[in-house]
């Protein structure tokens, strides 16, 4: 039986048989070298080195359109005109499921094409994130990756994390409840987490934070996320969500009970209305998932003219973490590809890395208060159905604890809890049978 003939012999069919030993005799060898070593550069070039974290995700283009004019508060051309819009390119991700029982943030990075250069709104599903000393996030990412002596996911080695950092309190309480859940993609909801700054054509500044609504929900939650949003596109369903901000003067900043530009803080919506500034909609799907979504390098240093970063210095470490994990995955010469060019380049009318002149000393008043806003979420943000749910995974994942130190991190974390809500530590504690006591109610972990 006569095989197929590919490449060079198939070009070459008087040369190529099955069991033809004698072949590259005949065959130019040159010629067939080179095109062996294309073809197979070609089969193993089909996949660029995977992102740290939220290496699962899917992509697609659409349009953005301004709905509110933002000239007050930044010179970026294009929120100067309600009706302005760009092409976009969106990227969601999630990560890997090591604990079923905690619900872990997504990604959704959205670029904007715009005339002044791209724009980079790196955001996830959760409003705020597990830390704000940038020096922790080598730690955090190693407790949740599977564990160098084993590669098995270790529920002690991320709860040894989460006792002895109580700022992940607030952000483990959403993961580990259904308030940010979502079925998929479609009905995701995004969040810049961090304040970036506006400026305006007389220099007046003011703090921002981005936050993505959608309008749209997904298929259900058996459903694959990335084949949702796939079959939506195709079917002309195109997913849409809606842009709000929330704004603050910096004598507001000055006058905040938290530190403002702490990443495991929210803006509370009462003080800070949402305001709807632009509408998304993805209406085409990628050409080719490996140069169009793989092949994405994002980084929250890229702001339009008129726009710059706040003090939060977990945002300034990200401006160099991007870009050196992009150079490493992609290549130095990554922006290059299309999906990363941008229409101009961007000239910004600021310093990307803040304001020179901030004062640390204006924000640390309750810069250790990591439990109020935590608390506030549990008893007042969900309802007596959420609240039971929420102890339920947490009490599910800390059942998987083991080792030596487990009674030490059950009794750091059962702390943590219960500086947030009595009632949590409590229905926490009794189902992990783990005796308490007055100390571990109001135990001192600052």
């Amino acid at each position: 039986m006569t095989s197929k003939k590919t490449g060079f012999f198939q070009e070459h069919p008087d040369i190529a048989t099955s069991g033809n030993t004698d072949y590259y005799a005949a065959a130019p060898c040159c010629a067939h070298g080179l095109r062996a070593q294309q073809e197979i550069a070609e089969m193993v070039q089909r996949q660029v080195p995977p992102r740290l974290i939220y290496s699962q995700g899917c992509g697609a283009f659409g349009l953005f359109t301004v709905t509110k004019n933002l000239a007050d508060y930044t010179t970026a051309k294009l929120f100067a005109t309600v009706g302005n819009s760009c092409r976009v390119f969106v990227r969601f991700s999630k990560q890997t499921e090591l604990d079923k029982n905690c619900g872990r943030p997504k990604g959704f990075s959205v670029r904007f094409y715009t005339d002044e250069g791209n724009w980079d709104l790196v955001a996830q599903s959760s409003p705020i994130y597990y830390i704000k000393d940038a020096g922790k996030f080598p730690e955090l990412i190693n407790a949740q990756l599977p564990q160098r002596k084993t590669n098995l996911y270790s529920a002690a080695a991320e709860w040894a994390f989460r006792s002895e950092n109580p700022e992940t309190l607030h952000a483990l309480l959403i993961d580990f409840s259904d308030d940010e859940k979502s079925n998929g993609y479609r009905d995701m909801k995004g969040h810049g987490v961090h304040a970036f700054a506006m400026f305006n054509a007389t220099n007046e500044k003011v703090w921002v934070k981005y936050h993505w609504k959608p309008q749209q929900s997904s298929a259900n939650e058996e459903s694959d996320p990335g084949r949702d949003l796939t079959e939506a596109i195709k079917n002309e369903d195109f997913p849409k969500w809606k842009l709000f901000i929330q704004i603050m003067t910096e004598q507001q900043a000055e006058e905040q009970r938290w530190n403002p530009f702490d990443a495991t803080k929210i803006w509370s919506p009462n003080d800070f209305p949402m305001i709807e500034v632009g509408e998304l909609i993805l209406n085409q799907l990628p050409g080719d998932h490996l140069s169009d979504v793989e092949q994405a390098a994002f980084s929250p240093a890229k702001l339009l003219p008129g726009m710059a970063f706040s003090p939060d210095p977990l945002l300034q470490c990200r401006e160099f973490a991007y870009q050196n994990a992009q150079q490493q995955r992609v290549g130095p010469h990554g922006q290059l590809l299309k999906v990363n060019q941008g229409k101009n380049i961007i000239v910004s009318s600021r310093s990307q890395s803040g304001d020179p002149l901030y004062n640390a000393a204006l924000y640390g008043e309750n810069e250790n208060d990591h439990f109020t806003q935590a608390g506030h979420f549990y008893a007042k943000m969900l309802n007596t159905v959420q609240r039971e749910k929420l102890a339920e995974n947490i009490i599910a994942s800390m059942q998987q604890i083991e080792g030596p130190r487990r009674e030490r991190i059950i009794g750091r974390q059962l702390c943590h809890f219960f500086r947030a809500d009595i009632a949590l530590g409590i229905r926490i504690a009794a189902g992990l049978n783990f005796n308490i006591d007055e100390n571990m109610m109001t135990h001192n972990t600052m």
